[in-house]
């Protein structure tokens, strides 16, 4: 379209001998009733009137027009786009050949695909390069985590540290291990401690929880009420060891 703003500063036949230089690119400029006034590549004389080509009616009815079809004068295939240039009562058309538009579209997919590839292989680097200083110690980590989950000391490998910031998580899993670690051995105190304790009296002892579900006992209370066995299996409750109601009435105000 820029080109049509030089039209009226030059006679049509001027103007396309002006831009007859490119080979690949012809440019026409017809009349509105279809006559053609000059042609950058064909003498003007020798061509019908265009008032039937479909881009020039486009062009007619909305201002432009394009369209591809086969060229008698040109004997190929033709891609033409037409604009209608009101203030000289003109229309200005031009045509490429497919064949140079076919090779300029391959000349842009192998572009692209040149890029593509190197995108991807330098994404691939970055992406192999940032794996490598990730995975090994996540790697531990993992282990890490594992061990301290089935409290198990985990084997220190001297002179390897986590990469940035991971140095951190890798301290507080080893702070979190030796915590559970300690409390694990205080727990096994106060239990050991307790059944000691439990084993030593003589009357028969029993602890339940809110719902009434046995928690602690001592071997004494196992011996007359059912075996140990049938103590843990779980589903026994204060109701169903006991049928004395002073017991259960206790229970209930205890509660």
């Amino acid at each position: 379209k820029s080109l049509s703003h030089d039209l009226g500063s030059q006679s049509a036949a001027d103007w396309c001998t002006l831009h007859s230089s490119n080979p690949s690119l012809r440019f026409t400029v017809i009349a509105k009733e279809g006559a053609v006034i000059c042609d950058s590549h064909h003498d003007p004389k020798t061509m019908e009137n265009h008032l039937s080509r479909p881009e020039v009616q486009w062009a007619l009815r909305s201002g432009f027009g394009q369209t591809i079809r086969y060229s008698a004068t040109l004997s190929e295939n033709m891609l033409y786009g037409a604009i209608i240039v009101k203030e000289h009562g003109l229309i200005l058309r031009g045509a490429i050949p497919l064949s140079n538009l076919s090779g300029a579209l391959r000349v842009l997919d192998i572009s692209l695909i040149l890029l593509l590839l190197v995108t991807v292989s330098v994404v691939v680097l970055f992406a192999l390069w940032t794996g490598r200083q990730l995975a090994f110690p996540i790697g531990r980590l993992v282990i890490k985590a594992r061990n301290v989950a089935s409290q198990q000391r985990q084997e220190e490998t001297p002179g390897e540290e986590p990469y940035g910031e991971l140095s951190d998580l890798d301290a507080s899993l080893d702070d979190i291990r030796r915590d559970l670690e300690a409390k694990a051995e205080s727990l096994n105190r106060e239990r050991e401690e307790q059944a000691t304790i439990m084993s030593a009296i003589s009357d028969a002892v029993l602890a339940v929880d809110l719902e009434g579900a046995p928690l602690l006992y001592n071997s004494r209370f196992a011996v007359l009420f059912g075996g140990p066995d049938k103590l843990r299996s779980g589903h026994l409750r204060l109701w169903e060891m006991f049928r004395e109601p002073e017991i259960l009435d206790a229970f209930r105000m205890a509660m």
